[in-house]
């Protein structure tokens, strides 16, 4: 019961902050760049308007996500202090906050599919895929805020921020980026530095397009398991020793 309370004060306390009433927006600017997309299909295929705004989405919450789940070390402190008066473990504290900020970025996932799903509905273009293609996302924002999790630990605010942008970022294109480097530059295997964001582009991929091969899935998908369990686990570890 505790834990519940203390989960539903996090998840109340980010709905109180002015960027999360802002941030509302993108599931409406999502929605109108299909519907805006559904009026040119001489432009654009169905799936390609299916990637859209799953595409773009994770393109504009990253950003906001970096914002959102910076742990302010103060704040986090000080309500620690408070919280773990009371009977409840450092790592219950830890998961709540990490869960509410989590659910906060899933919700407005979840807004823009109910969006795209009810444009697409109207324009006789209505598939499953498009519901089973958005849980893809899902994947990059479990690691994109376990990310933030772990940077705002170890940096001040500042430089939080700065690299958890750069990160998450070049974590959703890494292996474009990680081929322009070593064909360009000669750096290999630059791609294993990034979080494995693109695990999620890739999942949603294969919904909708079918062309990419289960092994390259596979391989992705443990890799994102190893960044994601490596991150919490350094996370917890810096949380767990610091003095509130």
């Amino acid at each position: 019961m505790v834990t519940v309370t203390l989960f539903c004060n996090n998840l109340r306390a980010k709905w109180e902050g002015k960027v999360i009433v802002v941030s509302l927006l993108i599931p409406v600017m999502l929605a109108l760049t299909v519907f805006m997309a559904f009026k040119n299909l001489d432009l654009y295929s169905v799936t390609t308007i299916y990637m859209m705004p799953i595409e773009l989405g994770l393109m504009l919450i990253v950003p906001l996500g970096v914002i959102i789940g910076h742990w302010d070390q103060k704040d986090v402190y000080t309500t620690g202090q408070m919280v773990l008066t009371k009977p409840v473990s450092r790592w219950n504290f830890f998961v709540c906050e990490y869960l509410a900020t989590v659910t906060v970025i899933g919700i407005m996932i979840t807004v823009t599919l109910f969006l795209t799903g009810a444009i697409s509905f109207v324009n006789g273009y209505f598939s499953w895929r498009l519901v089973l293609a958005f849980c893809g996302p899902v994947v990059s924002i479990l690691l994109l805020e376990a990310v933030m999790l772990l940077l705002s630990q170890v940096f001040s605010r500042l430089k939080a921020l700065i690299i958890g942008m750069a990160l998450c970022l070049g974590g959703l294109y890494r292996l474009q980026i990680g081929y322009v480097l070593e064909n360009f530059l000669g750096v290999g295997k630059i791609s294993y530095v990034l979080p494995n964001l693109q695990a999620g582009l890739l999942s949603s991929a294969s919904v909708i397009h079918k062309n990419i091969p289960g092994e390259f899935l596979m391989v992705s998908f443990l890799i994102w398991i190893a960044d994601f369990a490596i991150i919490m686990v350094i996370a917890y570890f810096i949380f767990s020793r610091r003095d509130l």
